[in-house]
């Protein structure tokens, strides 16, 4: 993905071996430029993958100071977009502005809203009562403020239903705030390091708290080697990004502008009477799609699938898709990918069976048949050893990101035979992200892991997340409950979860100092849709996690704001996306995940008593033309093959044994 933007951005990668004409070498140094005129793709800078959040809205009606269109956040405080965490984002010196119009009394946070944040708020900035940051609040209540370790007030208000251009610039000594292009604070600067991983634009880093109104011309400047002047920060105000930059010179008066026209090989100085190929209705490329459209639709004019996606711009355009995006769903099939297939570019899951496209073509079954879902074998979404590293064994690239100082222990459960433990250490500040992405959001579930609890809970009145989902969307605890409306245990390790809209106790508790390992099954948001299992067994039924709360990012071992986390040892850490039969949690939970993963079955009847011969009769549902295993247990620990290649007889099929008559069967997609 990443070689695709660097491609698609080709029409900006070579503005600056030009800029030198249009602006001073030292101020040449654009890390990111978002102008939201219909998107949240880039007008120059390094290619960064962004992503629109929430229900955010691209508005012409309201008079912009730059550009044709802005971006309109308000939907409950959950707008904006998202800069994808990438070295260029990770500088010390910096200048960050934006035109914004506040046109709502701000309201999440006890008043504040944010601007920008990156990950893990180390570096915030907001607008909204200075009260809820320690300062006064304003007769408008809608002040500036900032957020580098400590949140610093600056005092500066900032009208309603106006447009004002707001600059961060952070030296090694200072902050500095403009106002329309004037400095107006200075203040205590960024730690070295302190604004790293990605960063959200009119929301903060969790996607909730965001900013009500409009925000637009967004750019990020890089001041390491060439600081951004006062001079310049004052053009930017009166003029915008792409007046600094030049895009409003066009020497042929035909509408495409100079700089454009240079980065795509076009002449400058002909409107297309001495070449038809360079004016605003040539098409050098032939995709059906003049130069003109390729300027407003960010294309390449000299090449006729910018995203290399095998359906040509003018195609993609009149089929509705993103011709700078190659999967224009994320569903992992690329847009051409889906015309050869058959499905829909803009459905991510088109027999609406609940599995995207591209995972169920990858997991053998059939995007175009509700009927026919990956086996569950292909629905281990998540699966981290913690083998010294947070690497994602599951094949889906959910690499966890260290939160504080995790470290690796050989502390480890017996039954796993070797490998390391993940350790979180006191302080409850260590923790592993995962990104947000449609494979974490399954609706049913299956979310398992080992634990070892070393020290009393300490964290919300002895509470401490084991996992929790953007905005506690949905967590799983440990600790004192009492602390969630329970009863505190003789050992105050009691596991309690939230679905959403409230705190369940399990009553289950937890040894100290010893490894138990902990499965969720969740088949939906019935009352009882909710298994715990312990140690492999069923020891509690509750209330189910509705959908709407699977979304957003994972945490492990802390809270989605990164505080409050677990002091232990955590290891085998599995999401499913699926609700796995008792079989297989019994085997996860014995250390045995080989050969495939058990399906329900649907009828388990026997025969037979005394002398008489027994026999056992197992149903389940299948697809057509696949072979199953069938294997038995004694002991839900030792599993023994009846048969590795049973053919499916359709949509159900049955196998008799009248040989073993065990007491524990499973089957499984061979």
């Amino acid at each position: 993905m990443k070689s695709l933007l660097r491609s698609r951005l080709l029409t900006f990668s070579s503005l600056c071996l030009i800029w030198s004409a249009l602006v001073p070498p030292a101020e040449a140094d654009l890390i990111g430029w978002w102008p939201l005129n219909g998107s949240v793709r880039q007008g120059a800078g390094e290619p960064f993958t962004t992503t629109l959040l929430g229900g955010a809205t691209f508005d012409d009606a309201v008079p912009s100071p730059v550009g044709a269109k802005v971006l309109r956040l308000g939907g409950g405080n959950l707008d904006g977009f998202k800069v994808d965490a990438d070295p260029a984002l990770d500088v010390d010196e910096f200048t960050l502005g934006y035109f914004i119009n506040q046109n709502g009394a701000v309201q999440e946070g006890a008043g504040l809203e944010r601007l920008t944040s990156r990950e893990g708020d180390t570096f915030e900035t907001a607008v909204g009562d200075a009260s809820a940051v320690g300062g006064t609040s304003s007769s408008t209540g809608t002040t500036l403020s900032y957020y580098q370790g400590g949140w610093n007030v600056t005092d500066v208000e900032i009208p309603e239903d106006e447009w004002v251009h707001v600059v961060w610039k952070n030296t090694t000594d200072e902050m500095q705030l403009y106002l329309n292009g004037a400095l107006e604070y200075t203040g205590p600067a960024l730690p070295p390091g302190a604004g790293t991983g990605f960063m959200n634009v009119g929301v903060r880093h969790n996607n909730i708290e965001g900013f009500e109104g409009l925000i637009d011309d967004v750019f990020f400047w890089d001041d390491s080697e060439n600081p951004l002047s006062e001079e310049a920060i004052a053009a930017i105000a009166s003029g915008g990004m792409a007046a600094f930059l030049g895009f409003d010179e066009d020497s042929d008066g035909d509408g495409l502008p100079d700089v454009w026209e240079t980065a795509n090989g076009l002449d400058p100085d002909d409107d297309g009477a001495g070449d038809p190929a360079n004016g605003a209705e040539g098409d050098p490329d032939g995709d059906g799609l003049n130069n003109e459209g390729e300027f407003e639709n960010g294309t390449l004019a000299q090449d006729d699938d910018s995203d290399d996606d095998g359906v040509k711009d003018n195609d993609e355009l009149l089929a509705g898709t993103d011709p700078l995006d190659e999967d224009t769903d994320s569903d992992g099939l690329s847009d051409g990918d889906e015309v050869v297939a058959g499905t829909k570019p803009k459905d991510p899951d088109t027999d609406g069976d609940g599995f995207q496209d591209g995972f169920e073509l990858a997991n053998g079954s059939d995007p175009l048949d509700e009927a026919s879902v990956p086996g569950a074998e292909g629905l281990l979404v998540v699966h981290l050893t913690f083998d010294g590293g947070l690497d994602d064994d599951s094949g889906n690239s959910n690499d966890g990101i260290a939160i504080g100082d995790p470290s690796f222990d050989d502390t480890v459960p017996e039954n796993l035979g070797g490998g390391q433990a993940l350790r979180l250490a006191e302080g409850d500040v260590d923790g592993v992200t995962l990104e947000a992405n449609d494979l974490l959001n399954s609706s049913p579930f299956t979310l398992a892991y080992f634990i070892n609890p070393d020290g009393s809970p300490q964290g919300n009145a002895g509470l401490e997340r084991l996992t929790s989902r953007t905005g506690d969307g949905f967590e799983t605890a440990i600790g004192d409950a009492n602390a969630v409306g329970g009863t505190s245990s003789d050992t105050g390790l009691t596991l309690s979860y939230y679905e959403g809209t409230g705190w369940m106790v399990t009553d289950v508790t937890i040894p100290l100092d010893d490894w138990t390992h902990i499965a969720w099954r969740n088949d939906g948001d019935g009352p009882d849709d909710m298994q715990l299992f312990i140690n492999g067994q069923l020891e509690y039924t509750g209330q189910g996690v509705p959908a709407a709360r699977l979304s957003g990012l994972m945490n492990i071992g802390i809270r989605h704001n990164n505080v409050e986390g677990f002091d232990g040892l955590m290891d085998d850490f599995r999401l499913y996306a699926t609700s796995l039969s008792d079989a297989d949690i019994a085997a996860i939970a014995a250390g045995d995940s080989g050969g495939g993963y058990s399906l329900a079955f649907t009828a388990i009847t026997r025969s037979g008593s005394g002398d008489e011969p027994r026999s056992v009769e197992l149903k389940w549902a299948s697809q057509p033309g696949r072979l199953y295993a069938i294997d038995y247990s004694l002991d839900f620990a030792n599993w023994l093959e009846l048969s590795d290649s049973h053919a499916s007889q359709g949509a159900e099929t049955t196998y008799t044994d009248d040989t073993v008559s065990a007491d524990n069967y499973r089957v499984r997609r061979n």
